[in-house]
């Protein structure tokens, strides 16, 4: 998954954390406060190791207890345990860039018959197991262990005393400190844009990377931009999560566009990724498109050009088009040769949104594909070759109504591209359809009755002189269709 992360604390890895053996027993503490903690001596020079290899000795430290007669336990492929996971120590956490670290402690034994040694165990199966690593002999001072580590990983560290009367502490069964060794920098690759993109002054670009390292915290990548390949770079985003990448806005008079990000994990360890792109269009560039606001035909003359690039730049334009209100796009683009028009052929009618893409000539897009639910059109058509589609329920055919007496008409209206069109009519002839005389409708509401689309209006029988009336209903949408009814007869009289 992709991040965006915070940045890391490097400091909490300098720390000096000793132990005091107190009454036969050692207390893990630090210096100014009284916490059970074992932690690295510091002085040892941060610049990532290569892997295999030591960091440099400081010679400023003191000189590292003595090493146990026994050689510490040497770890192959086959006898390494699992690495501690820890989490479920609940031990406090260091984390190091180096195979080669210093722990120190100061111990004495109160009233005691003084502290003859100090050893140091070391587990990697999360305390099921441990191995004597060092032991330190207390006749001098301030014991230093200087552990060795045979590769990265995680390494648990406990201390036992031993005095001058031979009193031993039982063999550790805990962890008291926990090491993560991770001596590789993260992996980091910058995915988009790409050198060969054409970038938009004053538009928004998408910066998508990917990062990867066990121990890269949350927070992470830092992302540094500016406009000038030879000048300093601006901190943009410091603490930035991994989640696939960060938009930003460019300025509207760059020339040039640097993106440096750099991941730093745990141990400190950092990985930079700095790109120049250099082929920017300035100002904005988007496409203006005029098409019309409506046809009766499948078969659409767009006009559009792009604001500051001249079409002499452009090897293709593709147009995507959407029926959703821009929910979701066309998978496929329609492709044309550059030009100041296109002409739009969509399959079925509808109200189509459209988005208009310059490709140029490297191959550079003037803006990425359409994203369902945030790309906006850039123009906009209502395809409608078909009319409204009306039919009488009621009244019914041959029916008799009573001049000057209300009545009920009911009926079914349905347009696939406009569920509601205007200019709706009434309309009745007294001469069998020779002539008709149209009666606006202003009023109709839903029908409970009549099933889907069915609406009802009141209506009064006109107060004519003649044996048979005929009725109908007639509606014309937004493009100019005009749809009618069926002709119902009714009888005129009681």
């Amino acid at each position: 998954m992709w991040v965006k992360a915070g940045k890391a604390t490097a400091g909490q890895f300098g720390e000096k954390l000793w132990a005091r053996h107190a009454g036969g027993k050692i207390t893990l503490m630090l210096p100014a406060l009284t916490l059970m903690i074992l932690i690295l001596v510091a002085g040892i020079t941060r610049t990532p190791a290569q892997d295999g290899q030591d960091p440099p000795p400081d010679a400023s430290q003191p000189t590292p207890a003595k090493e146990a007669s026994a050689e510490p336990l040497e770890l192959d492929d086959e006898t390494v345990p699992p690495p501690i996971e820890p989490a479920i120590l609940n031990q406090p956490v260091s984390y190091v860039a180096h195979r080669r670290f210093r722990l120190g402690f100061i111990a004495n034994d109160r009233g005691g018959s003084g502290l003859k040694q100090v050893e140091l165990w070391v587990t990697r199966d999360a305390g099921k197991t441990f191995w004597r690593y060092a032991t330190a002999d207390q006749t001098g001072a301030a014991p230093i262990f200087e552990f060795r580590a045979p590769e990265d990983g995680t390494y648990g560290f406990v201390l036992r005393a031993v005095d001058h009367a031979g009193n031993v502490e039982t063999k550790p069964d805990r962890v008291e400190r926990v090491v993560v060794v991770d001596s590789k920098p993260p992996q980091l690759a910058l995915l988009s844009p790409t050198p060969q993109d054409l970038l938009l002054a004053g538009e928004p670009v998408r910066i998508e990377w990917i990062a990867l390292d066990e121990t890269l915290p949350r927070h992470g990548i830092t992302l540094r931009v500016g406009t000038d390949p030879e000048g300093p770079l601006t901190l943009w985003e410091e603490a930035t999560e991994n989640d696939g990448g960060y938009e930003l806005l460019i300025p509207k008079k760059a020339s040039a566009l640097v993106v440096e990000i750099t991941a730093t994990d745990l141990a400190n360890n950092r990985t930079t990724v700095r790109r120049v792109f250099r082929n920017l269009i300035g100002g904005d560039s988007r496409p203006i498109m005029a098409p019309p606001p409506h046809s009766r035909i499948r078969d659409i003359e767009v006009p559009y050009r792009f604001r500051n690039i001249d079409v002499s730049l452009i090897s293709e334009v593709r147009l995507y088009t959407t029926l959703d209100g821009g929910q979701t796009w066309s998978a496929r683009s329609q492709r044309f040769l550059p030009g100041s028009s296109i002409r739009f052929k969509p399959a079925d009618d509808g109200n189509y949104g459209l988005y208009l893409v310059a490709i140029f000539p490297s191959g550079a897009w003037s803006a990425p594909p359409p994203v369902g639910g945030r790309s906006k059109s850039h123009g906009q058509v209502l395809v409608d070759t078909k009319p409204p589609e009306l039919q009488v329920l009621a009244p019914a055919q041959n029916a008799r109504l009573t001049p000057g007496e209300p009545t009920v008409v009911r009926f079914t209206l349905h347009d696939a591209v406009d569920p509601r069109p205007g200019d709706l009519h009434l309309e009745l002839s007294a001469d069998n359809g020779r002539r008709w005389r149209a009666i606006p409708i202003k009023k109709f509401r839903e029908s409970e009755t009549g099933g889907a689309n069915a609406l009802e209006m009141d209506w009064t029988t006109p107060k004519i002189i003649a044996p048979n009336l005929q009725l109908r209903l007639s509606a014309s949408d937004e493009v100019g269709h005009t749809g009618h009814s069926n002709v119902i007869t009714v009888k005129i009289g009681s």
